[in-house]
């Protein structure tokens, strides 16, 4: 007898056994009937929106191959993902609530015991699985800290992107013994405040804010808390005036925009793909305002106290008009305040002061 025999018949019986297991048990291995309903529901709501993940979320607008390659991913795959239950003192569990087994396997590890005992939420068990799901169809991720708190690449970014569509869509709620029934979507119909679109023309989903809600305050100084950094092609206000800046914190050039204003295509004010923080706009502007455009048009930022290097906000000899709100102000060429003109009028073309495309520290006097 050979010696291949019994390894081929071992694997005969092995091919047996897997056409024979019912593919839900093939699919969530070792998952107990709880963890493996409301998984089942994740990845429902996954499928049910893959339109919106894949064309909203910009995970690398500067890698267009790789981001073709992804997204094409991500549609064709969800069906194929298996998901392995760990129990809470496994290796697998010591660092976190998941990880994936890797492009080739699409398996992703869930310590859904664990996961349990620290959360119950349906929206961020989603956030989890879609996170691990990102590994396993080759997001790419940050090379260090991607394990830490504080990392923001782009599989951790798709996992808060994914829970916070979840939540918008009024689906969070703890995770109850099945056969209780799911919740059912109830997305809401904004009415006010200002929406962000990533696409061009206000198409597909958009992510709205409104005045002075909890997640304004939360998320609005940070985009990439809900993956929405750098991905806003289009927006519209529906009430209130507002600010949307290129850099968290609301620095770098920002873009005023009011009441019943609709930008189809933000490529147009060239900020197109780079909102990174926003706010509303409750009081008169004080200060001064630098422009980035002739006639106090484009990109602003305003300015209320002295600034000794605008290459720290990414502003260094770029504006070329300005509005003073309040007071006299010395708008400087060099930085902390040297090489200097005073300023406590409107200034439509810095041309005629000898500083346009040269403002590098102000202050006022």
């Amino acid at each position: 007898m050979s010696r291949l025999t019994p390894l081929i018949a071992l694997s005969f019986f092995l091919v047996l056994i897997f056409l024979f297991t019912p593919a839900e048990a093939r699919r969530y291995r070792d998952c107990k009937d709880d963890a493996k309903g409301n998984l089942k529901l994740a990845f429902d709501y996954m499928k049910a929106n893959m339109s919106v993940l894949k064309n909203d979320y910009e995970f690398n607008g500067r890698m267009p191959r790789t981001d073709e390659r992804i997204r094409r991913r991500m549609d064709r795959e969800l069906d194929d993902t298996n998901v392995h239950c760990h129990g809470p003192g496994e290796p697998r569990c010591r660092a976190g609530f998941g990880r994936s087994g890797g492009v080739m396997t699409h398996r992703i590890h869930i310590c859904f015991r664990k996961f349990l005992s620290e959360s119950n939420s349906f929206c961020a068990l989603l956030e989890i699985l879609a996170h691990e799901y990102a590994h396993s169809i080759g997001m790419p991720r940050q090379l260090i800290g991607h394990n830490t708190s504080d990392a923001l690449d782009a599989p951790r970014m798709f996992g808060r992107f994914v829970r916070d569509l979840c939540v918008q869509d009024n689906m969070d709620r703890q995770l109850l013994p099945l056969p209780d029934p799911p919740a059912v979507p109830a997305p809401n119909n904004a009415t006010q405040g200002i929406t962000l679109f990533s696409q061009t023309s206000l198409r597909n989903r958009g992510r709205n804010f409104t005045s002075g809600s909890q997640d304004l305050m939360r998320f609005g100084p940070d985009l990439r808390e809900i993956g929405r950094d750098d991905s806003t092609s289009s927006l519209q206000v529906l009430s209130s005036n507002w600010e949307v800046c290129e850099r968290r914190d609301f620095l770098g050039w920002c873009l005023v925009v009011q009441a019943g204003q609709v930008i189809n295509r933000l490529s147009d004010f060239s900020i197109n793909n780079e909102i990174s923080s926003l706010r509303e706009i409750t009081t008169p502007r004080t200060g001064l305002t630098l422009f980035k455009d002739r006639e106090r048009q484009g990109l602003s930022r305003n300015f209320t106290d002295e600034n000794r290097d605008l290459t720290q906000m990414n502003l260094n000899d770029q504006a070329s008009s300005l509005a003073v709100h309040t007071g006299t102000w010395e708008v400087c060429r060099k930085k902390d305040f040297q090489d200097c003109v005073m300023v406590n009028a409107n200034e439509d073309d810095l041309r005629t002061r000898g500083i346009d495309n040269r403002i590098t520290s102000l202050r006022p006097r």
